[in-house]
């Protein structure tokens, strides 16, 4: 016995009191067992009475202390929640594996309670270079309305400060949260040495109101009180065993991602180091593949078959001689000639420094003209529209610059095809260092996405008749997004397959004093005009949209309709694992605010029978809860088929077990995009149990096959696609919505795909068919991945890993072979997605060695990279 594993500590308790008098009890701790037992895992005792209870297991951090002393122990961490109706709390007993019990007695409970209605964490409160810093987290357990946070001074006033409001999904893991109102926050107040000191904290619902003094301590011990709630032991075994900078660089990440703040992430990882050279790699990349001046100069002699005249329009304003220049120099050195620059100046009457530079270099390619008052950005837009005469429209900025190559390329496209409109990559360039800095790498074009963002802008041009058909102007009402709005109308008329993309950057933004490339907050009002285009389009599509709160200036979260609130079925496979399957399954039962579901478990093959004593009790709870069995070897495919015919909504959602919803809103964000025209399928942003993202989309061809984006990545790091939807190649059938007809339409899962790819494949025929494919990381879930069925890391399951990949080359071979039209060329296939290519990098997939006879019969090979010029 002396050898034996077995551990059990709580490391902490909360009562939670309700003002209903109901009773919330939360219980946190390690429990370990190397021995095999036949009971009950938990038993818990309410005032001698056993009580239901929800149950979530922890694995160990990698090279934790846990995780080294209990090394084949996968879970040592629990989590376990109650409701209790109103009562007196007079004992509480907790045992683990039938042994010795934790006991708490009526003044232990007492002294553990909280009936304030509110928990209120700081993470951190700094006070550095005259700017405060608070960020934490709130939990509002009396009801589900929102949260608000104010900063009350020395003096008693009260004052509103910018807050970034964020979900803490650690935060709502931890308590086990269904029903409460969890939010993080983060503040920023500049000038701290203006405010009368010490600062509090002032929250509201509406009804009800608190306040917290603030208290500021050293950056570590806030970290890690934060981040480990107890733990701080731990931290400090990691300091003792790795060194100072990687422990920074730890409390820096982490608080990060606790804080789930953009701004914050951006700051911390900068602290960290993790994101410190990336500016000089793409510059020193973009310098390498820019176009050489040998093939500039072949460029100049080409003759294309179509030769359309390209009217840039600028609207000039007080603009610097000197990026006038510029300017202008950008154009006449462009290696296609049929060029037209219309500058109208609308600069101040006391400013005429255009107008005089524009008479004493007078040039016939150049129509401009001189203003009586300035019309604002779109009239004056529209004023240098009105001196165009060429075949094609193209929006120019005062102070920007093109590649010599941006308008070869473009024509070049449409000697290809006479498209509506092309746009270009764009980065931005800064005057002071001289570097080029910032990409903009885009997808091929993307109607969800532009829903959410302008991510178009620059390099725009567009055919004149096309332009003309959307009012052959810019609407002033719009100014600062005039160009948004205009792209929103283009979309309203433009097919798809006439939109152009040239994934090369061909267009810089100056980053100059007040500009919008040089600093987001410099141009608030452009993104409240953002949000004016959008509703604009919304109800000229007939959508009474919600715009929800987003945090970063310039990106949109539209929540759509659900028109008829149609019956969505929810397939989940299953397979023994009824606490993972009562995790997926209560929360969305108990917490969805969208009610008209039904939910089809599939069984296949279970063995335990606390499985079916667990089956049995779902389906006596919820009424809309069925479930079927396969009788069959487990087969992904053919499982989900079976439960489709046994599904009665116009709408599928396919659900692993081994998820877990984060919030109310998870079938109205799926539902909502599903429901739209010419919408396939839609996926969810999912989690590992670490707060890191398991899945944001799927990239074709990434990995061989196709791979995660964003895998592994904190919620707060700056990739746009973590806060705006997009549209993707393909997306896990961890958690997948589709519309019943298109499901029918393209026949369902293949069955031969019996483990992997059978969802990739699945929606590159939905694709086929002509329907897009909608990430949405606003439908928000954890994925507990392969926990049920394991990793494919036996030989035979590699064997029949390996063939499906040979499958897929044969069913797919060009697209597999191809760009992913959602996934930029720039971008790294072989590692971590979103991040420059490798000039050296292979596909491990595509050789002769692997795929066989699959190689030679499924097409060509796929395509060089762009070469270096």
């Amino acid at each position: 016995m002396s050898n034996e594993i077995y551990s059990f500590t709580i490391e902490k308790l909360d009562v939670l009191k309700r003002k209903d008098g109901t009773d919330i009890v939360v219980i946190r701790g390690i429990a370990v067992d190397g021995a095999d037992y036949d009971g009950n895992e938990f038993d818990l005792l309410i005032n001698g009475q056993p009580v239901d209870y929800r149950v979530r297991h922890l694995s160990s951090p990698r090279n934790s202390a846990l995780a080294r002393q209990y090394p084949n122990q996968k879970y040592t961490g629990f989590i376990l929640r109650t409701e209790l109706p109103e009562s007196s709390l007079e004992s509480l007993s907790l045992a683990f594996h039938g042994r010795t019990p934790k006991t708490f007695s009526k003044e232990d409970l007492a002294a553990l309670t909280n009936d304030t209605g509110l928990i209120c964490h700081i993470d951190f409160y700094y006070d550095i270079n005259d700017i405060i810093s608070i960020g934490g987290w709130l939990i509002g357990f009396n009801d589900r309305d929102q949260l608000n946070v104010s900063i009350v001074d020395g003096n008693g006033k009260v004052f509103r400060v910018k807050t970034d409001y964020t979900s803490r999904l650690d935060v709502v893991r931890s308590y086990f949260a269904l029903k409460e109102r969890v939010v993080g926050f983060a503040i920023s107040i500049r000038d701290s040495h203006t405010i009368v000191k010490p600062l509090s904290l002032r929250i509201t619902n509406g009804k009800q109101e608190w306040t917290i003094p603030l208290k500021k301590t050293s950056a570590l011990s806030q970290s890690f009180g934060g981040l480990l709630d107890g733990k701080i032991s731990r931290g400090m075994n990691y300091l003792r065993t790795n060194g100072v900078g990687p422990f920074l660089s730890k409390v820096a990440a982490h608080t990060a991602n606790m804080a789930k703040s953009p701004k914050l992430s951006r700051m911390v990882f900068k602290l960290s180091g993790k994101n410190a050279d990336f500016n000089d790699l793409y510059n020193e990349y973009f310098l390498k593949h820019r176009t050489s001046k040998e093939e500039l100069e072949r460029q100049r002699h080409v003759q294309f078959e179509k030769n359309p005249k390209i009217s840039l329009i600028v609207a000039a304003y007080n603009t610097p001689i000197d990026l006038l220049e510029k300017m202008i120099d950008s154009v006449r050195n462009q290696t296609y000639t049929n060029w037209q620059l219309c500058i109208a100046d609308g600069s101040s009457k006391d400013n005429n420094k255009v107008e005089e530079w524009l008479k004493a270099h007078p040039d016939p390619k150049i129509s401009w003209c001189r203003l009586d008052k300035n019309l604002g950005i779109s009239g004056n837009m529209n004023a240098a529209a009105d001196l165009a005469t060429g075949d094609m429209i193209a929006l120019y900025d005062h102070d920007d610059f093109l590649e010599p190559d941006c308008l070869f390329e473009v024509v070049k496209a449409v000697n290809e095809k006479d498209y509506d409109f092309v746009y270009t990559d764009e980065d931005k360039y800064e005057d002071e260092s001289g570097r080029y800095v910032g990409p903009n790498f885009k997808p091929d074009f993307s109607p969800a996405l532009l829903r959410s963002t302008n991510y178009i802008c620059h390099f725009l041009a567009i055919r004149k008749d096309v332009w003309d058909k959307v009012g052959g102007s810019l609407q002033s009402k719009y100014d600062g997004a005039q160009d948004y709005d205009l792209v929103l109308r283009l979309m309203d008329v433009c097919d798809p397959a006439n939109i152009k993309h040239i994934p090369r950057v061909l267009y810089h933004w100056r980053m100059c004093e007040g500009s919008t490339a040089l600093a987001a907050d410099s141009k608030k009002w452009a993104y409240t005009a953002g949000e004016r285009a959008l509703r604009a389009w919304a109800r000229r599509n007939g959508l009474d949209v919600g715009l929800m709160r987003n945090s970063t200036p310039g990106q949109y979260h539209l929540r759509y309709p659900t028109p008829g609130n149609p019956l969505v079925s929810i397939i989940i496979p299953s397979k023994d694992h009824i606490d993972d399957l009562r995790i997926a399954v209560e929360p969305l039962m108990e917490l969805s605010k969208y009610r008209n579901f039904e939910v089809i478990v599939v069984e296949n093959n279970s063995t335990e029978a606390k499985t079916f004593e667990g089956y049995k009790d779902l389906q006596a709870k919820y009424p809309n809860l069925r479930v079927i069995t396969w009788q069959h070897p487990f087969n992904y495919s053919a499982i989900n088929n079976f439960g489709v015919k046994e599904a009665k909504g116009d709408y599928l959602l396919f659900l692993n077990n081994d998820t877990e919803i984060v919030d109310e809103y998870l079938l109205d964000e799926l539902l909502g995009q599903a429901m739209l025209p010419n919408v396939g399928a839609v996926g969810a942003k999912l989690y590992f149990e670490d707060g890191t993202v398991q899945h944001n989309g799927v990239i074709i061809g990434h990995s061989g096959v196709a791979g995660h984006g964003m895998i592994g990545q904190p919620e707060g790091c700056d990739n746009y696609r973590m806060r705006t939807l997009f549209n993707v190649s393909a997306v896990t059938a961890a958690c997948m919505m589709v519309p019943r007809h298109v499901f029918d339409e393209v026949g369902g899962f293949n069955e031969d795909l019996a483990v992997a790819y059978n969802d990739i494949d699945f929606c590159l025929r939905i694709r086929s068919h002509g329907y897009e494919i909608v990430q949405n990381p606003f439908a928000l879930m954890y994925h507990y991945e392969s926990k049920t069925r394991g990793y494919e890391d036996s030989p035979e399951k590699k064997k029949r890993f390996e063939n499906e990949v040979r499958r897929m080359y044969s069913l797919w071979p060009d697209e597999l072979r191809t760009e992913d039209p959602y996934y930029n060329p720039n971008y790294d296939l072989t590692s971590i997605t979103y991040q420059l290519r490798k000039d050296d990098e292979v596909n491990p997939y595509i050789n002769p060695d692997f795929l066989g006879e699959d190689y030679y019969t499924a097409g060509t090979v796929r395509p060089n990279r762009p070469e270096n010029k």
